[in-house]
């Protein structure tokens, strides 16, 4: 499933997540536990090409239509993963959903299944980064307002 989320690219120097600066389309790769339990580790779609091969999955035209994307190149990166508690405040809805949606659509079982051998390939390697978020950071949007 593909979802609005405000993703965190990296942590600071005392390894607390840092603040992530909008939300972006991010699909979620993998569910565990149950209940309050339940985590998700959910992986970031950009518009930046992957810099080493491997390290993501090119959109095609056709699923970046059904998933509401801009048309620019787009992938799915497949190196750097968040997880957190779920569901998390960090979701946002679709934009423009009334009542408000989740879920932008699903990639592709062929997309999917590159995508998780290659974060297992990363995660074998060493190379894949977790970033693990278990607390609701401010967003710029909420500058000001009570959460």
């Amino acid at each position: 499933m593909v979802v609005r989320y405000w993703y965190s690219w990296g942590v600071d120097e005392h390894g607390q997540p840092q603040a992530a600066v909008k939300d972006r389309p991010c699909v979620i790769l993998k569910v565990a536990g149950e209940g309050k339990d339940r985590r998700v580790a959910l992986a970031p779609i950009t518009h930046s090409e992957p810099k080493a091969p491997g390290q993501g999955v090119k959109l095609s035209p056709k699923t970046q239509a059904r998933l509401q994307l801009d048309a620019r190149p787009q992938w799915l990166v497949t190196n750097h993963v968040n997880e957190c508690a779920w569901p998390s405040p960090d979701l946002e809805p679709v934009r423009g959903s009334n009542p408000p949606q989740w879920s932008l659509g699903v990639v592709p079982h062929a997309i999917g299944r590159e995508a998780a051998r290659q974060v297992r390939r990363e995660r074998d390697l060493g190379r894949l980064i977790r970033i693990r978020r278990d607390r609701t950071q401010e967003r710029p949007r909420d500058q000001g307002r009570e959460r």
